[in-house]
């Protein structure tokens, strides 16, 4: 309850045998997550992966300052040591 701010974090490639493999609960239950914070006054960031990325960002709408959404890891890389 003290906590200024909240980072919630969504985002799991379920479906890789679809186009768009993203799950279809995780983003719009973490912006409804996110949205209820905001009303409790905390500063909020979402935390996804690349191809969840434009979903939630879509979900939380481009008018909307009160929630951050960000790509995890940063640029959408990961180290060399989890790729080889």
């Amino acid at each position: 309850a003290e906590a200024k701010s909240v980072l919630i974090l969504t985002g799991f490639p379920c479906n890789m045998d679809f186009e768009q493999p993203q799950e279809t609960d995780g983003p719009p239950g973490a912006v409804a997550i996110a949205r209820a914070c905001v009303q409790f006054g905390k500063q909020v960031t979402i935390a996804t992966d690349d191809c969840n990325f434009g979903v939630v960002k879509a979900a939380v709408g481009d008018d909307n300052r009160d929630i951050e959404v960000v790509c995890f890891p940063p640029g959408g890389a990961w180290g060399k040591r989890e790729v080889e």
